[in-house]
């Protein structure tokens, strides 16, 4: 992980390229039914996020479109895996006579 420094526009422009690549990868591994793991995930976006607040206004809002772009990849990722987790719930229950995946036992 590249470490960003305060008024970095071009590192912070790097790791955020990187942040969505790791998110695309993950929801196209989803995709395919694979696991994906996320971990340390915060470490890095936390980092992110402060480094674009402390730059100059102008400077910061340079970076919306990548934002946006990424929580739209946040989002696609999140609706397939809570798509996968439905799937999961009502396959569990159709093997095990359950209806509607309750926890009640």
């Amino acid at each position: 992980m590249t470490e960003i420094a305060p008024n970095a526009s071009e590192t912070i422009r790097e790791v955020l390229d990187e942040v969505a690549q790791s998110v695309v990868a993950a929801k196209s591994a989803a995709d395919a039914g694979a696991s994906i793991d996320l971990t340390g995930m915060d470490r890095i976006v936390e980092p992110l996020c402060r480094a674009i607040e402390a730059l100059p206004p102008e400077e910061g809002r340079a970076f919306e479109p990548m934002l946006a772009s990424l929580i739209a990849d946040l989002s696609d990722l999140a609706a397939t895996l809570n798509r996968r987790r439905a799937a999961d719930i009502a396959a569990a229950a159709s093997r095990y006579g359950k209806a509607g995946g309750s926890d009640d036992a």
